[in-house]
């Protein structure tokens, strides 16, 4: 099943959805991330000057939708820490699991978290595949194939996924234009969040038995360059209860 999500509120500034006192820490790592990729390469050369104003706000499109607090969030192929670290400051109460491959990635990273004195982050060198912890949310920003990503979610997700907020939400119903609410409705439901671009029709007719919702960013976050990038939300397909005659 798969929707796409136009209806929304007016566009909202992504850092009114962060606890003020916590922007410095954003301002910090957008200037520790600069400094690293003189030496790493963690974001592309070319748009490192970007990284305060369109990477971060980016990745904190992932907020207009709270995380419930003491929740495992689960970055695959976070890089430099995109969108772990941004989440990981939005979300002082969550613990961020940030995974890559690549050991200078994430030594740098290491490093980064250190100097930022974020508590609530874990940095894990390997493959996504032999990941061996636990968790209900996975999020990306364009690290791999829809496919591999749920892959690796539904794995890492097994007995936790399809249990979350109640589904008295309209589908696919964001708050917008401000923080969100406290609400219990506005917590993300278990599952794969990622950050991706382009034509996904493709991509997602791949994955197979899930829900999927799929909102225009544009439409969520104020800012230039976000047209024509999606925040993709993937669950398990619930099957449907039972009748009284057991079918």
């Amino acid at each position: 099943m798969f929707h796409v999500k136009h209806e929304m509120m007016p566009p909202a500034d992504p850092e009114s959805w962060v606890d003020p006192s916590r922007l410095p820490l954003l301002d910090a790592y957008a200037s520790a991330l600069g400094d690293w990729n003189r030496r790493v390469n963690l974001v592309a050369r070319g748009s490192v000057t970007e990284v305060r104003w369109r990477h971060i706000p980016h990745c904190l499109s992932l907020a207009a939708r709270r995380f419930p607090d003491d929740a495992v969030v689960v970055d695959w192929g976070t890089g430099g820490g995109l969108p772990a670290i941004p989440l990981a400051i939005a979300f002082p109460h969550v613990q961020v699991v940030a995974v890559d491959s690549t050991s200078k990635k994430t030594a740098a990273l290491k490093s980064m978290v250190r100097s930022l004195g974020l508590e609530n982050v874990v940095v894990w060198n390997g493959r996504a595949e032999a990941w061996e912890g636990q968790a209900a949310y996975f999020v990306s920003r364009a690290a791999a194939p829809l496919r591999k990503l749920w892959q690796w979610s539904k794995r890492a997700g097994a007995g936790a996924l399809g249990v979350g907020a109640p589904r008295d939400r309209a589908p696919g119903q964001l708050e917008a234009g401000g923080a969100p609410s406290t609400d219990a409705r506005s917590i993300w439901e278990p599952g794969l969040i990622c950050l991706k671009g382009g034509d996904l029709a493709k991509e997602i007719r791949q994955v197979k038995k899930v829900e999927v919702e799929q909102w225009r960013l544009d439409t969520i976050v104020q800012g230039t360059g976000f047209e024509d990038k999606y925040i993709l939300h993937v669950r398990p397909r619930l099957d449907p209860k039972p009748g009284r005659d057991g079918r």
